[in-house]
Formats: structure tokens, C-alpha cells, sequence
């Protein structure tokens, strides 16, 4: 689809190129954001499931930066790919500042190699499966909660006993309320209609 018309041209790269900043410097940034683990969080999810919301951080960082390098983002299709295997592609709604999101299908759209890539990664019916799979897991975990939260069920006992199933529980709660809040909000119309397979609000505020 084309690019939204409110948007102009050539922006916010544009912008960007107003705070010139060492070329290589950009480059060894974007190298380190796309290959390491910067923040040190895969230790704390160790399902690969759960890979881009522990480099959700630094995804949201990259996604900034790339405003400084739009070569790769127009031309770089090898770059793109693999930048968006590892963040983006079962996460493309991004938060990148207090109350900052951007649905990348829609903001990527003027840059050939992000776009072509996001696409292929990030289909309707790929969408459609994910977003499925979070409503599946919040009817699982609100009845997980449901169990362990009943009076008397939380003894010292049982927690000492259970610490990585209680703690493998609520981390996935935490991956797919984020999922959800943040895919709420998805604009680009090849996958809007996933919108009606999520969960509701209540049930993610009753997580």
C-alpha cells in the first residue's frame, strides 16, 4: 500500500540529519542493537518464544537509529531482514517512548528493503496466528491465576516448591499483556482485521 500522504516526504530522517552524527559511529551502534544482547535480558526469558520482548529495549532503541542510517533502510535488504527476523517480526508494534508507539508496517512503508522485509515477515495470516495464540494464552493464564490465587493455595510451602512454574507463569502473563496493549493499537490495514480475534480489554486488566 502507499505511503500515508499526511506524512512529508523524506521524513523524519530529514529531521534527524539535522543532528549530524559520526557515520561510523551509527554504523557500530546499529551493529551492536542488531547482534547482542545489549541490555542483557535473554538470561530472564528463556523460552525463545519470549526472544523479541527481551530485546524489546534495544529493538525500540534500533528503531530510532535507523533514522540516522535511512541507506539501510531503503537499500540495506539483508540488513533489514535479519533486523527484523530477530526484533520485529512477531512484535511490530513498538513502544519507543513514554506513551511513543509505531505500528513499523505502517511507519517503515517508505523504505523499500524495511518494508519488503517487515512484509514477508509480518503477513495477514501470520498476524491472524499470533494474535490467536495471545488470546488462547490469556484464557490459560487467567485460569493458572485463577488456581493460584485462591485463598489458601499461596502457602510458603507451595511457592518454595513451585518458584520456576509461578515465575514462568507470570512472565508469560507479562509477554502477552504487553503483546496485546501494544497490537491494540496496529494501523496498517494488511493486518488490521486481526484486530477482531483480541482479547478484550477486561480480560487483559483481569490478568
Amino acid at each position: 500500500s502507499a505511503p500515508s500522504t499526511s506524512r512529508p516526504n523524506e521524513y523524519p530522517e530529514s529531521y534527524f540529519a539535522r543532528f549530524e552524527m559520526p557515520e561510523w559511529l551509527i554504523s557500530m551502534i546499529i551493529g551492536r542493537l542488531r547482534t547482542d544482547d545489549v541490555y542483557n535480558q535473554a538470561p530472564h526469558y528463556p523460552n525463545p518464544d519470549h526472544r523479541s520482548t527481551a530485546l524489546a529495549s534495544q529493538g525500540a532503541l534500533l528503531y530510532v537509529i535507523l533514522y540516522w542510517a535511512p541507506k539501510i533502510l531503503r537499500l540495506g535488504k539483508s540488513a533489514m531482514r535479519e533486523i527484523v527476523d530477530r526484533h520485529y517480526g512477531d512484535n511490530w508494534v513498538i513502544a519507543y517512548g513514554a506513551g511513543l508507539t509505531a505500528d513499523l508496517l505502517t511507519e517503515w512503508e517508505p523504505y523499500e528493503a524495511a518494508s519488503t522485509a517487515l512484509r514477508n515477515a509480518v503477513t495477514a495470516q501470520s498476524a491472524r496466528d499470533l494474535v490467536q495464540r495471545a488470546s488462547t494464552s490469556v484464557d490459560e493464564l487467567k485460569t493458572s491465576f485463577k488456581r493460584y490465587l485462591s485463598e489458601g493455595a499461596l502457602t510458603e510451602e507451595f511457592v518454595l516448591s513451585n518458584e520456576k512454574l509461578l515465575m514462568n507463569t507470570v512472565r508469560d502473563a507479562n509477554v502477552v499483556a504487553r503483546f496485546v496493549l501494544l497490537h491494540n493499537t496496529m494501523t496498517h490495514k494488511s493486518v488490521s482485521s486481526c484486530l477482531s480475534y483480541m482479547p478484550s480489554r477486561d480480560k487483559i486488566v483481569d490478568l
